[in-house]
C-alpha cells in the first residue's frame, strides 16, 4: 500500500512521470487506492472494484451500510474526454449510494488523501 515501490522501480523521475499522462494517471490512481485500503483496514471497511459491461468505477468503498463509488481523474477536467458514466450508472444501479470524484473536476487529490 505504498506507491514508493511502484515509482522507484519505474525509473522515471518525477518530472518525467508527471509529463506522461498515462504514467501519472497510474500513480495518482494507485495513491488513492493505497489510501482507501489503509482507511478501510483501520476502520473495518472494504475496498472493491465495480464494472458492468463497458462502465466501471475505480473504487467502491464499503463501510457498513455506506457504499461510495470513487472515480479518480488525474488530468485536466476540461480535456481528455473525461468520462463520468461509470459514476452515473453506479448511482442508478445502487440507489442510496454515494459517489465521489477525486482529482480534476472534483475533490482535490491533496484534500482527499489528507482525510
Amino acid at each position: 500500500m505504498n506507491t514508493g515501490l511502484m515509482t522507484a522501480l519505474s525509473g522515471a523521475r518525477f518530472a518525467e512521470a508527471r509529463a506522461d499522462g498515462a504514467a501519472w494517471a497510474r500513480v495518482v490512481e494507485s495513491a488513492v487506492g493505497a489510501h482507501l485500503l489503509a482507511v478501510a483496514q483501520r476502520e473495518g471497511g472494504e475496498v472493491r472494484y465495480w464494472r458492468d459491461g463497458p462502465t466501471d468505477v475505480d473504487f467502491v468503498a464499503v463501510n457498513g451500510p455506506t457504499v461510495t463509488a470513487i472515480e479518480v481523474k488525474s488530468g485536466d477536467a476540461g480535456g481528455g474526454g473525461a468520462d463520468f458514466r461509470g459514476l452515473e450508472v453506479f448511482r442508478s444501479r445502487f440507489p442510496g449510494s454515494d459517489t465521489v470524484l477525486v482529482g480534476a473536476g472534483g475533490a482535490p487529490l491533496e484534500t482527499f488523501l489528507a482525510v
